[in-house]
């Protein structure tokens, strides 16, 4: 089985969380939306949560110290544009 075919019983959550997450944007220092839901998900995957002041949340698969660790970081907070009408 292939990566694509391993993922796609999650496809129909990513593209509602994609959407849920344009639809609602939040600008830097503003996205308390945004991280509560980034914490629901994070939760709903089992995942051991820690809130980061100024707004930020890590999400930990184990709690091993020891070993490879891979880490990934995306920025969650919207610019302010005016959109074409």
């Amino acid at each position: 089985m292939n990566t694509l075919d391993m993922l796609r019983p999650y496809e129909p959550q990513m593209i509602a969380d994609r959407r849920w997450l344009h639809e609602h944007p939040e600008l830097s220092g503003q996205e308390t939306q945004t991280l509560g839901y980034i914490v629901s998900a994070l939760e709903a995957l089992g995942l051991g949560i820690h809130i980061v002041p100024d707004g930020g949340v890590i999400g930990v698969l184990g709690e091993s110290k020891e070993g490879p660790c891979v880490l990934l970081r995306a920025d969650c907070d919207a610019l302010p544009v005016q959109e074409p009408i």
